[in-house]
């Protein structure tokens, strides 16, 4: 089962829990295998102990400090609990966005706390690096480019049409290269991410 960013990072906790142990046996499966995706280690889910009988799990197991209290991190009160710790702790597997940032997290400007659990659990813990199918994603033959919105690096007349067709499509304006001033349209630019310090 793979679990990633913070509302998820409770999964592999879960199926540590007594009560899905039992359901699980009583389904005739040993065990379910997780695997933790870290996608932006600042968001690390921090909550008070009582919230986690809320959701189903004993406090009383699991805000321990070999399990979800941390005292190593920056501004550690002596009470938080957090579901990443937790998850990196009891999945079976944690991997993250790439070699580069597995290795940055260890540091202290870019670990945010977790560098000690990470520690810990390094065995486990590996960076993938992500990346787009290049066959599905190719411009070339793209089915949902629109007619002519095709190019390659050496013919990239098609750039133009898909940008025309996208803003048609997001009813913005647009001016044709030919009308902008020095020959050059504005330039289209679009990012999927949160917009955060780190970003």
């Amino acid at each position: 089962m793979l679990s990633r960013n913070t509302k998820c990072f409770v999964v592999p906790l879960y199926l540590q829990a007594p009560l899905l142990d039992q359901e699980y046996r009583a389904r005739g499966l040993k065990r379910s295998k997780t695997l933790l995706s870290i996608h932006n280690i600042a968001y690390q889910g921090w909550m008070s102990p009582d919230m986690l009988q809320k959701v189903g799990l004993d406090p009383n197991t699991m805000a321990k400090p070999h399990t979800m209290l941390d005292d190593s991190r920056p501004g550690f009160k002596g009470h938080d609990v957090s579901l990443l710790r937790g998850g990196v702790v009891f999945a079976d597997k944690v991997t993250t966005v790439s070699p580069t940032y597995a290795s940055e997290v260890y540091q202290l400007e870019f670990g945010f706390g977790m560098q000690s659990v990470l520690s810990q659990h390094s065995q486990k813990f590996s960076g993938v690096l992500n990346g787009i199918d290049q066959h599905m994603w190719n411009p070339v033959d793209d089915p949902l480019l629109p007619p002519y919105g095709h190019y390659t690096p050496h013919d990239t007349r098609g750039k133009e049409v898909s940008k025309q067709t996208l803003l048609a499509e997001l009813r913005l304006p647009y001016s044709h290269p030919e009308d902008a001033e020095g020959g050059v349209g504005r330039p289209l630019v679009a990012i999927i991410s949160r917009l955060t310090q780190q970003k």
